[in-house]
């Protein structure tokens, strides 16, 4: 029920998280399925956490790393500049502690549903705005964490945490996942993040410590090993989008009192919220020169803040009438601002196939040598499709897996010790317009590999390529 409602409001052009949120919000009318829904808390948390971890995977999460002064600054504004308005306004009406949480949350930036936004509008050159913006997402989570649960022992703990994790983790991903070739179980490595997300997760908010917190420092930590990893990366998205994310968001709404969504403080949240959103708007067009509707987009909810309201009602820091009232808020927020993004239908039109496009008709097979796949890729290709003994692609190698070898080594070594297991692949007769339905996991390859039935490979593209093809063409 969860994905298809999703997939309602996709088809009407709103936010897919849209769908799940407002069927929780029905069904809360129903007591028997609030009564069925008592594992919701334990969605909450798991929610949350995969949503943190997958945000501190992602290459925004990378370029945190090498944060320039100009961005930090930017990201210092983007956030307390509203939340302060916010809090001037929720101080005056409900009790303070209230007023700071719900600013905080009503502040936080949406990174994830922000960059879904602004690519289904088309707009090209949004990347460093996302960088400032996930900036002001991650300085947002600490302040929820400073000010609502400020403890210093607790505080003490997670800069303790913090730094052996940097010097730490990555090594511990490093060493551990040398073997991962060895194992005879392929899927143990996906069952292992799984595990280790929950296991983190459940054990951070054991001793009292943040577990979104915990969860986005794992990922900063797992992005580059992840990064190398596509098809994991891919299936961890996949894992929490079809399963996780949507009974998340069923569950942040099925617990709403309905009849507290209209209370006394229902309309004070809607004008603090839209405060915000006015506040963000001339920030983010002061900052990038967008006209209003684009910088209006910046401001949508729905993300990891959701989350962490859903979790703060859960341990009891919000009431039932605050907590029911701030989401019918956000979904308001998500409705109104999504509803900027619906794009008019266009007149159907055939899409090219596989074949029409221009294929690189090169492969390298796993018993070959890395120079041989060097000798393809010093030419200016990205990567190059590795095929099996029965021609199917079943892997790539990369240019950054061959630069810094030496002439000796690269004629050493073979394809299979190097190259990335896993790699998109289509039919020869396929239209691209395929593509759409796997957008988000074509994104995490160089290179999708194109078949002619039982002949198997047939030639290779360019993901970058092929969407934006589907850009030109207006298929998206």
């Amino acid at each position: 029920m969860a994905k298809l409602a999703e997939e309602l409001a996709l088809k009407i052009g709103l936010p897919h998280l849209l769908g799940p949120l407002v069927l929780g919000i029905l069904m809360s009318f129903f007591p028997a399925f609030r009564e069925e829904y008592k594992f919701a808390p334990l969605l909450f948390t798991v929610g949350l956490n995969f949503t943190a971890f997958l945000m501190g995977t992602e290459d925004l999460g990378l370029s945190l790393r090498n944060v320039n002064r100009g961005y930090l600054l930017r990201g210092l504004v983007l956030f307390f500049a509203p939340f302060l308005a916010s809090l001037a306004l929720l101080a005056s009406a409900i009790d303070f502690k209230d007023a700071l949480l719900l600013s905080v949350i009503f502040a936080m930036p949406s990174t994830i549903r922000i960059s879904s936004l602004l690519k289904h509008v088309e707009l090209e050159g949004f990347e460093d705005f996302l960088i400032i913006d996930e900036i002001a997402e991650v300085i947002a989570i600490l302040s929820l964490y400073l000010f609502i649960v400020f403890d210093v022992k607790v505080l003490a703990l997670t800069v303790f945490l913090a730094v052996a994790s940097v010097i730490y983790g990555e090594k511990f991903f490093k060493r551990f996942f040398e073997y991962e070739e060895k194992f005879l179980a392929k899927e143990f490595p996906l069952s292992f993040m799984i595990a280790l997300i929950l296991l983190v997760g459940y054990a951070s908010e054991s001793i009292g410590l943040n577990s979104a917190v915990v969860s986005l420092m794992m990922g900063l930590v797992a992005s580059e090993y992840l990064i190398e990893r596509p098809w994991l990366k891919s299936k961890l998205k996949a894992v929490n989008h079809s399963f996780f994310e949507p009974l998340f968001f069923v569950g942040s709404s099925v617990l709403v009192n309905p009849f507290a969504i209209l209370s006394r403080v229902a309309p004070i949240l809607i004008v603090a919220n839209f405060s915000v959103v006015l506040i963000k708007a001339v920030i983010v067009r002061l900052i990038t020169g967008w006209n209003w509707r684009t910088s209006l987009l910046t401001t949508v909810k729905g993300g990891i803040d959701t989350a962490l309201l859903a979790s703060q009602f859960k341990i009891g820091k919000l009431s039932q009438e605050l907590y029911s009232a701030s989401i019918a808020t956000v979904l308001l927020n998500t409705l109104s601002i999504g509803s900027l993004a619906i794009k008019k239908k266009r007149k159907p039109q055939s899409l090219p196939k596989f074949c029409d496009l221009e294929l690189e008709r090169v492969a390298v097979d796993l018993s070959q040598t890395l120079w041989e796949a060097f000798e393809i890729l010093k030419d200016g290709r990205e990567a190059v499709v590795v095929i099996d003994a029965s021609n199917w692609p079943i892997g790539y190698v990369e240019l950054k897996d061959v630069i810094g070898l030496s002439e000796s080594e690269l004629k050493k070594l073979r394809v299979y010790e190097v190259y990335h297991e896993g790699v998109p692949v289509f039919d020869c007769n396929d239209s691209i317009g395929k593509v759409i339905a796997v957008e988000e996991e074509i994104e995490e390859y160089p290179l999708v590999a194109v078949v002619k039935g039982d002949f198997g490979y047939y030639g290779s593209v360019s993901s970058t390529k092929v969407l934006k093809k589907l850009a030109e063409l207006g298929a998206k």
